[in-house]
């Protein structure tokens, strides 16, 4: 869950005002950051955190219990506390959906902005850099929390060398079916997916191309047409059936992803306001419609969630003023990231065996977020800010040619934009 993300970090300076209706769309200051977004992105990171430690692990004891490879927590000696509950009014909205939903919605808004001056080439350059070191330290330490817990409570590593390895590369382990150790990582391996489109479809993007919306429909039409053979496929193999699954699985949220395009393209004026209401409509009918029949990996409980998103982003894009930059946004935005990569596994390690040493449960939380929350600044100190340096400074040097000006149709309405910098 999380990222996300997955997690694009949107950072901010000189500052433009567009609106909705052709006017206001986002504040922006010299080191090229969207405000709005950045503000929903590091807010986003803190619902997911929510979610897994206020949510999941109250309420899913089973799965968490097969995550950290620990008994499960008894509901006798360990009642949900009330607030919990108060967290969750209604089925009808989790946290973590939301969190992720606005995270893709994020991600799809500022990736196009990234071809202003890279080609495909130093765009892969730039986010392998930014994605994979954090990352595999990241991986280390979940896969570390769960040494801890099995040694805690006695029980074997039971992780293969095999199953490891593939989790290390994001968006390879969910292709060939292994076991799925950290299971938050999803969007991640989500996000990759959608960067290598991207990347595949570079010159659409530099060039503002409409046609790259066809790329959504064409992914609707093959998921929708697999998925409706998924059964079949069982039949045919293994490795058929998990490609499948995988790839109708993936491409529902990929078409979500596509409704931040759609901001960005009108952002850039590149459609006007009925033509960008028009695709927002089509594309999350699309991702209803992969949502509600999904054969192997159903997720339609979570609908409303993407919906609140979707509204919390249309709002927030239209009202820029009132999601300005704040020094807490600004922080989670900057962590989020790495929060993403580490929080849960390592916070479910933390929570239980602090339950079982008798900890109160507030005093777990308190100490298991605070723990989460310094690693991640850690973490973004000391790997993700300089590793993310280093991709910038490659990507320049192998990028074949700069994009000069790609706002030259709006530059009129924009006071300045000097860099959009996604990280």
């Amino acid at each position: 869950m999380g990222g996300s993300i997955l997690l694009d970090s949107i950072a901010l300076t000189s500052k433009i005002t567009l609106t909705f209706t052709g006017g206001t769309v986002g504040t922006e200051n010299d080191v090229g950051r969207i405000e709005f977004a950045n503000t929903l992105r590091g807010f986003s990171a803190l619902f997911v955190l929510v979610c897994h430690y206020f949510v999941v692990f109250w309420l899913a004891r089973d799965v968490v219990s097969t995550d950290i490879y620990a008994p499960i927590l008894s509901f006798q000696t360990f009642p949900t506390p009330t607030y919990v509950a108060l967290l969750n009014p209604t089925v009808l909205f989790d946290w973590g959906a939301y969190g992720v939903a606005l995270f893709f919605l994020i991600s799809g808004f500022v990736i196009p902005f990234s071809f202003k001056k890279t080609d495909w080439k130093g765009f892969i350059a730039n986010r392998f850099f930014r994605i994979f070191p954090t990352y595999i330290v990241g991986f280390s330490i979940t896969l570390t929390a769960i040494w801890l817990s099995c040694l805690y409570f006695n029980v074997g590593f039971p992780l293969h060398t095999k199953e490891i390895i593939f989790h290390y590369i994001p968006g390879l382990h969910d292709i060939i079916y292994s076991k799925d150790i950290d299971g938050v990582i999803w969007t991640l391996e989500i996000e990759v997916k959608f960067y290598l489109i991207c990347a595949i479809v570079a010159s659409f993007f530099r060039a503002q191309r409409r046609r790259v919306f066809l790329i959504p429909v064409f992914l609707f039409v093959s998921a929708f047409f697999l998925n409706s053979k998924i059964g079949v496929l069982a039949y045919v193999g293994e490795f058929a059936f998990n490609i499948s699954a995988a790839y109708v699985f993936t491409s529902q949220y990929i078409i979500f992803m596509f409704i931040g395009v759609t901001f960005n393209y009108y952002f850039r004026k590149v459609i006007d306001f009925k033509y960008t209401m028009f695709l927002i409509v089509l594309l999350f009918f699309f991702f209803y419609l992969l949502s509600k029949n999904n054969f192997y990996h159903p997720s339609f409980h979570l609908i409303w969630s993407y919906v609140f998103a979707l509204v919390t982003f249309i709002f927030a894009y239209a009202n820029p003023k009132l999601f300005k930059g704040n020094i807490i946004s600004n922080f989670l935005a900057d962590i989020s990231y790495p929060l993403y990569v580490t929080h849960a596994i390592g916070g479910y390690v933390l929570l239980r065996v602090f339950l079982d040493l008798g900890l109160k449960p507030g005093l777990s939380l308190l100490i298991a977020t605070s723990v989460a929350i310094g690693l991640s600044t850690f973490i973004h100190r000391y790997v993700e800010v300089p590793s993310h340096k280093f991709g910038r400074r490659v990507s320049a040097k192998i990028t074949s040619k700069l994009i000069v000006n790609p706002f030259a149709n709006t530059a009129r309405n924009l006071k300045q934009i000097n860099r959009i910098d996604i990280n």
